[in-house]
């Protein structure tokens, strides 16, 4: 069971004036052939080619990008969501309909990005090659590819980019609605925002939140007991970080954590049996550090 203690983040829409990233700017390595990436997907290999990408710029490397610090005008930003997959916010309208979504991805280096982003267009069900951001007049990043959309396909649908080691894809949920937002805006804050964030330089380990002490109060708990856990971790600025907690054992069912009156974290055991408790540090830049412990729960 997974509880979610999410950081949020904002980001506020403007003009579509051209931004470009900071920092200099850098043709990427050239990619391997298909045939020398073990278990490489053939339809992302076939993007890469099509669309170019050994020859993508890639810019500086971001510490990732605060996506609770992002607002859009007229839209009410939800709690940040952090997945497997990265992290991701949704931006609605007053009726509470969701309008935007924004997704993130901070990979290890910008060529981490660029395959983000070929998987975002890899499998559009269409032979057409997508229009770049470049030719639409959009500053997306370093490199954007544009899904259009709505009845005619005439609207933007979405919009995936690499800024540095950031791979970030704008949706519109429903860009034929009444009051549809005009998503080309949103990102070009984006990716203004993504180029104010702290830079890493290449060869340093990427800035992950610290888990200081993460203890069960004892290797054992009885079913329908708790367990306090010992637990301090900082983000990367200092600052408390989020946690969420995955109690990963033989079978489902066996416990949840939550936080008491008091502020301590404690593990309500449910069901029988060993399990490897996992709490998860979420920065408020998009990174997260694990650590987990083993508990067993007896009857």
């Amino acid at each position: 069971m997974k509880l979610a203690t999410l950081a949020r983040l904002a980001v506020v829409a403007g003009s579509v004036a051209a931004v470009a990233l900071a920092g200099p700017e850098r043709l990427a390595a050239q990619a391997a052939p298909a045939a020398a990436r073990p278990g490489a997907d053939p339809q992302i290999e076939a993007a890469r080619a099509k669309y170019g990408a050994a020859g993508w710029a890639q810019g500086a490397r971001r510490i990732g990008l605060p996506l609770a610090e992002f607002e859009i005008a007229g839209l009410q930003g939800r709690d940040v969501v952090f997945h497997a997959g990265g992290v991701s916010r949704r931006f609605d309208d007053a009726t509470g309909t969701g309008r935007v979504l924004v997704e993130l991805l901070v990979a290890e280096d910008a060529a981490g990005a660029h395959d983000e982003v070929l998987r975002q267009i890899a499998f559009v069900q269409s032979t057409k090659t997508l229009p770049s951001a470049a030719s639409r007049g959009i500053a997306a990043g370093d490199v954007g590819w544009i899904g259009y959309g709505g009845r005619d396909g005439s609207k933007i649908a979405w919009l995936a980019f690499a800024a540095g080691n950031l791979a970030l894809r704008v949706k519109d949920f429903d860009p034929d609605a009444v009051g549809a937002v005009d998503i080309a805006p949103v990102v070009v804050q984006v990716a203004e925002l993504a180029a104010r964030q702290p830079t890493v330089a290449d060869g340093v380990a990427l800035p992950r939140p610290q888990i200081a002490r993460f203890a069960p109060a004892a290797e054992s708990v009885v079913a329908g007991e708790t367990l306090a856990l010992d637990l301090s971790a900082k983000d990367v600025d200092g600052r408390p970080a989020a946690v969420d907690f995955i109690v990963g054992g033989a079978r489902q069912g066996q416990g949840y954590v939550e936080q008491d009156e008091q502020g301590i974290w404690r593990f309500h055991a449910t069901g029988v049996g060993a399990l490897d408790l996992t709490v998860e540090a979420q920065s408020r830049f998009g990174t997260v550090s694990r650590r987990s412990s083993r508990v067993t729960v007896t009857r």
